[in-house]
């Protein structure tokens, strides 16, 4: 996964906010020392002392929310390099789009499982089912333009659809290597080749 330089330059600017809020502190309190005079130093400081605590709690709290937004996206890290399988059952096709040699199946499934595997490739533990939608691309770059119009038919009939996929989980997440998509007109498509 790669990251915009956009996104780069707005998280330096969000990791700077806290230091530039406390220098504008400082010099607003220099200021308001001038302005005021040596005879309300006092006040001008407990100012000062109460807007950087202020500063420093919020600093605290976005620091708090930062770290725990961060856990959450590295959840998967103890199954690093571990195999998975996930079930897309009851699925329908909600649209196919046409793209230069390829087609993708937009797909909404009731209930997606994904089963993470251990060592030997037996089931060490699973997500909860949930409903999701998925999209899966597959090649056209072999098939006729007729032989293209029967698949992205026999794909919109409404049939339910099931996908089966696998892969390992990477520091990125989970990353499929392999899909088959089920029909239950009979259609059949593995990553990337149609049959049926």
């Amino acid at each position: 996964m790669s990251v915009s330089p956009v996104s780069r330059s707005r998280r330096r600017l969000v990791g700077l906010a806290p230091a530039a809020a406390a220098i504008a502190v400082l010099v607003a309190g220099g200021v308001g020392v001038l302005l005021a005079g040596p005879e309300h130093m006092a006040e001008v400081a407990g100012v000062v002392a109460l807007l950087t605590l202020a500063g420093a709690a919020a600093a605290v709290t976005s620091l708090s929310l930062m770290a725990r937004r961060r856990l959450a996206e590295l959840q998967h890290l103890p199954d690093l390099g571990r195999r998975f399988v996930t079930h897309h059952e009851h699925g329908r096709v909600t649209r196919v789009t046409e793209g230069q040699g390829h087609l993708v199946v937009h797909l909404a499934s009731e209930q997606v499982q994904t089963i993470v595997l251990d060592e030997a490739g037996a089931p060490d533990h699973m997500t909860p089912g949930a409903a999701e939608t998925s999209s899966w691309r597959m090649s056209t770059a072999r098939l006729s333009p007729p032989q293209v119009a029967a698949l992205k038919e026999k794909l919109t009939t409404g049939d339910e659809i099931t996908v089966v996929s696998s892969g390992v989980v990477a520091l990125t997440g989970p990353v499929e290597k392999s899909w088959r998509l089920t029909s239950s007109n009979g259609l059949v498509v593995s990553s990337g080749r149609a049959s049926g």
